[in-house]
């Protein structure tokens, strides 16, 4: 489900809320939920979309969930450090690990050598 797609029905289901269940009685009583889940036709309607919407999120979740490959393990391509170096100080660990294919400690002992690296150059 791509963006237009949960605008439309957001907005759908604020247009609802807006005219139809603004003049409810059973709003007023503090029976909103029970009269809405169960006899309401706009409750239902909204209880629909609302599961339209849940259910592709869980689609896209198991989609993410399969397509999740191993981490890299072994020596840093010279690719990879270059990346490091010129990325460390600008992103956040987790941002280069998941960029990287790696996890995060391996990340983090990689950037602690390559700093190290860069002091004796500089001394």
């Amino acid at each position: 489900m791509d963006k237009g797609e949960k605008k439309k029905i957001r907005l759908e289901i604020i247009g609802i809320l807006n005219t139809e269940c603004s003049n409810c009685p059973y709003l007023k009583d503090n029976q909103f939920n029970k009269m809405c889940h169960h006899t309401c036709t706009f409750g239902k309607r909204m209880q629909e979309l609302q599961v339209k919407m849940e259910t592709k999120a869980e689609e896209v979740k198991v989609m993410k969930k399969q397509s999740v490959k191993p981490y890299n393990k072994g020596r840093y391509t010279p690719e990879e450090e270059f990346y490091l170096l010129h990325h460390m100080d600008l992103y956040r660990l987790t941002h280069l690990a998941n960029r990287l294919n790696r996890s995060l400690s391996s990340v983090s002992l990689k950037i602690k050598q390559l700093r190290r690296k860069k002091k004796e150059k500089v001394s």
